[in-house]
């Protein structure tokens, strides 16, 4: 396929979307310390009542402002990566098939032991698909791959909003009548009764599902309980039980809304770029996206949390699903086009931050999993156990705290290598090859 007409310098590009994906980092963070520090079925209770208001707010400020927008954007920058990498080999004359799908491999194999031996939340092993339904549609062009997109939205949007409704048919749990206990006569010797083994997290799960069948469900008291003892005492074997469990439930979330949506965003994104939204002559649409996404976007985010909250329960739950759909990749638009206007006219302070957010962002698969690593080691039984101790503050203010340091980290280095860690690695199994790490052996810096 023919390069765009007036392509922008290669370097200028790659800040654009560094820095978009840098920042991506931050929002994704700050909705996944919520699964880091709490139990799965957590996220299924909307309300913070009865928690302090600092609380409250910053629990509505992750679910304005982040959940739902985050995981889009990171979709979007890996679909326009994809399309980048293949315009490129196309114009080099170069393989890209065999090479891109090794590296579709590496992602598969690389989330499926992330989501199993660390953490169930990954998005790696989803994106692994995504991306090889996007390599078979590549070579189309930017108005095909943003129809299929658009097509896409439309089976995930409703399907999203049914799945979230069907939450209004749980059924109640029924809790067992307390025992009748016979009085103790005078003088009578009541022999002492024998200790009853302790059950592990995993035995009162099963125990669980045993007693309430059908209506077992990750959000209710003793589900929870067990989940977070097995998290937070473990040991390890209670808390892959769990863990496999959650991420079983996230891959049949999945098949209705998630991983629809998902790929519906990659192909958004390469089709974005293809149209060339990072060349100086698509200036204007930076800004039409940043209108877009908080002029359009964001009320029909805050609408949906209204109704969610407001409305009758199974037309609530749906429309909060639905509006989720289309208002979440619209607020993404909206970041992406404020950051790629700020990082056009950047200047002093305002650039050196943003050199600072492109280096995180050009580490970024080394940071989303030194993320899991760092946060389960506050969190879980291996590290300091924290798990279900801490407040939406107090996460919020966390996940802010492990970015900041990510992005010093990530500066430094960048000082001294081309690549990150991981995507040295990533990038070796895709060439079959070692690839060179020091900086000094490329003087240019590293490319994307």
């Amino acid at each position: 396929m023919s390069a765009p007409a007036a392509p922008v310098a290669p370097a200028q590009r790659i800040r654009a979307i560094d820095v978009c994906r840098g920042f991506a980092l931050l929002g994704i963070l700050t909705v996944n310390m919520q699964f880091f520090a709490e139990p799965f079925g957590s996220w299924m209770m909307f309300g913070r009542e009865g928690e302090p208001a600092i609380d409250q707010w910053a629990h509505r400020f992750v679910s304005v402002f982040a959940e739902g927008k985050f995981y889009p954007l990171f979709s979007m920058l890996f679909g326009m990566g994809l399309a980048l990498q293949f315009m490129r080999a196309s114009q080099e004359g170069s393989r890209f098939t065999r090479r891109y799908l090794r590296r579709i491999a590496f992602l598969f194999f690389l989330g499926l032991a992330h989501a199993l031996l660390l953490w169930y939340g990954d998005i790696l092993f989803t994106y692994s698909f995504c991306a090889t339904a996007l390599l078979l549609c590549i070579r189309f062009n930017a108005r095909t791959l943003l129809t299929i997109a658009c097509a896409i939205v439309c089976i995930s949007a409703p399907l999203t909003g049914g799945f979230s409704a069907m939450n209004a048919f749980k059924p109640p749990v029924a809790t067992a009548p307390a025992a009748e206990v016979a009085p103790i006569e005078s003088g009578e010797v009541v022999a002492e009764a024998e200790p009853a083994e302790a059950l592990t997290p995993l035995q009162e799960l099963f125990a669980g599902f045993e007693e309430h069948g059908s209506a077992s469900s990750p959000d209710q008291q003793w589900w929870l309980d067990a989940e977070t003892r097995a998290y937070r005492e473990g040991p390890w074997i209670q808390a892959f039980g769990f863990r496999a469990i959650s991420w079983a439930s996230i891959l049949v979330f999945g098949l209705f809304g998630f991983a629809w949506h998902a790929l519906a965003m990659f192909f958004l994104g390469a089709a974005l770029l293809k149209m060339g939204l990072f060349e100086e002559r698509r200036r204007a649409w930076a800004v039409r996206f940043a209108l877009l996404g908080f002029g359009v976007g964001l009320p029909i985010v805050v609408g949906g949390l209204l109704a969610r909250d407001h409305m009758p329960k199974i037309a609530g739950l749906f429309l909060w699903g639905f509006t989720g759909q289309i208002g979440g990749p619209l607020m993404s638009l909206g970041y992406m086009g404020a950051i790629i206007v700020i990082v056009r006219n950047a200047r002093g302070l305002v650039a050196a931050a943003a050199g600072l957010v492109a280096n995180a962002g050009r580490m970024a698969l080394t940071n989303y999993l030194m993320q899991t690593i760092v946060s389960t080691a506050i969190f879980y039984h291996w590290g300091l156990a924290k798990f279900g101790t801490t407040g939406d503050a107090q996460r919020l203010g966390l996940a802010a705290l492990i970015w900041t340091c990510q992005l010093g980290i990530s500066t430094v280095w960048l000082k001294m290598f081309r690549f990150g860690p991981m995507e040295w690695l990533w990038r070796s199994v895709t060439y079959l090859k070692l690839q060179p790490m020091g900086r000094a052996e490329f003087p240019g810096g590293g490319g994307a």
